[in-house]
C-alpha cells in the first residue's frame, strides 16, 4: 500500500466543487490564489492511503453526459436493470461487484448518463459497452478521485457528494437489537 493519495486530478475535482468553472490547470492556480485556504486544508488527507484490491487500485472513475433518451435495448447482454424514481441502473455481474462496483446509471427526469467505477477496468468496461451500442462517449473520465482525497473533502465541505443515483438502490438496512445480557 502507498501513500500520497492527492494529485492534480483530486485537486481539480474539488475546485470543480468550489467553484463549477474550474477546469483548467490555469483557472485552478488562479482560484488558489485567490482563496488558498480550502485548498491548503486538502494537505489533512494528502498523506492517506492509495487503496487496492488485489492488483486493483481504487480510485473513483466518473464521467456524466446529457442524453435526451438511452435506449437500453441496444445493450449486449447480460446486464441488470434496477430502476427507482426515474432513474434507470444497468450493471454487469463482473463489473458490479468489489472492486470494481461500476454501473451506468440513466437520469430521465435530470436527462443525465453517468458512468461510475472504483476501478479503471471497470470505467473502461463499461465505456467499451456504451460505444458498442453507437452512443459513443469519451472514453477518458470525466473525474478521478482517491478515497482517501474524497473522505478529506466531505469533511472540508461537510457534505457528501459523487454518488448522487447509488444511494437510491441500497437496500434498507433494518436495525438489529442487541439481545440483553442476564445478570
Amino acid at each position: 500500500m502507498g501513500f500520497h493519495a492527492c494529485n492534480l486530478d483530486d485537486v481539480l475535482f474539488f475546485a470543480s466543487l468550489l467553484n463549477p468553472q474550474v477546469v483548467s490547470k490555469e483557472e485552478l492556480q488562479r482560484d488558489v490564489d485567490n482563496d488558498p485556504i480550502p485548498y491548503m486544508l486538502l494537505n489533512s488527507g494528502a498523506g492517506g492511503p492509495i487503496i487496492h484490491f488485489k492488483r486493483e487500485k481504487w480510485l473513483i472513475h466518473f464521467s456524466q453526459y446529457r442524453r435526451t433518451s438511452f435506449d437500453i435495448d441496444q445493450i449486449k447482454k447480460p446486464f441488470k436493470t434496477d430502476e427507482k424514481q426515474g432513474v434507470l441502473r444497468v450493471s454487469f455481474a463482473r463489473w458490479s461487484e468489489a472492486p470494481h462496483q461500476a454501473a451506468i446509471y440513466f437520469d430521465k427526469k435530470g436527462e443525465l448518463l453517468t458512468v461510475i467505477s472504483q476501478t479503471e477496468k471497470g470505467f473502461f468496461a463499461l465505456i467499451e459497452k456504451l460505444n458498442a451500442t453507437g452512443i459513443n462517449v469519451d472514453t477518458q473520465p470525466q473525474m478521478r478521485v482517491h478515497f482517501s482525497m474524497m473522505v478529506t473533502m466531505q469533511r472540508i465541505l461537510q457534505k457528501k457528494f459523487l454518488l448522487p443515483y447509488e444511494e437510491l438502490f441500497w437496500d434498507e438496512v433494518i436495525p438489529v437489537k442487541p439481545k440483553k445480557r442476564k445478570k
